[in-house]
């Protein structure tokens, strides 16, 4: 009947779910919580490695280009392969380095821009991330994007451009400079 064939048919999937695994039945939910947490430990380690290769860490990407405008220090890398949700820490960990002034990452992550801008507070005064990453976006065919006065992030399809999305940002707190001196 269909309701034994059904039980057979599940008790046939732990099985050999027991089988892969290399435990007995009893113990695959334990197995699966160790492989859950195994894969979450991996993620952390893997998230560390981007991060640090994108800081300029062993084998890493290359310095970040810093540089003053008026009284404001801008820094800015583009990165690959790194995540929107990876490029939170990494702006953080560069406004960090520089002190005081105004962080934009961007990264072509499998075709598509991701977009970061971290502010410190004192330099909130003469630059707004979420009015800069306005500007950033359509260079990659993003609209808009959004967050607050100190971080900002957005992106767009087009993730060959990150580069024209990061001198947009750059123009942008040129003017700014032109128009406070």
């Amino acid at each position: 009947n269909g309701a034994f064939a059904y039980l057979n048919e599940r008790n046939i999937t732990l099985q050999n779910l027991a089988l892969e695994n290399k435990v007995a039945i009893a113990d695959l939910p334990d197995r699966i919580a160790q492989l859950q947490a195994e894969k979450k430990r991996l993620e952390k380690e893997l998230a560390d490695a981007k991060k640090k290769l994108a800081l300029g860490g062993p084998g890493g990407g290359g310095a970040i280009e810093k540089e003053q405008l008026g009284s404001l220090t801008f820094a800015s890398k583009t990165l690959d392969g790194i995540g929107a949700k990876d490029l939170r820490g990494i702006a953080t960990d560069m406004l960090k380095e520089i002190g005081s002034g105004v962080v934009a990452i961007a990264s072509n992550d499998e075709g598509k821009a991701a977009i970061v801008i971290a502010i410190s507070a004192d330099a909130t005064a003469h630059a707004n991330a979420a009015e800069l990453i306005k500007l950033a976006t359509p260079a990659v065919g993003g609209q808009g994007g959004g967050g607050r006065p100190e971080f900002a992030q957005g992106g767009g399809p087009n993730g060959a451009d990150v580069a024209k999305a990061l001198q947009a940002v750059k123009q942008a707190l040129t003017n700014l400079h032109h128009k406070v001196a």
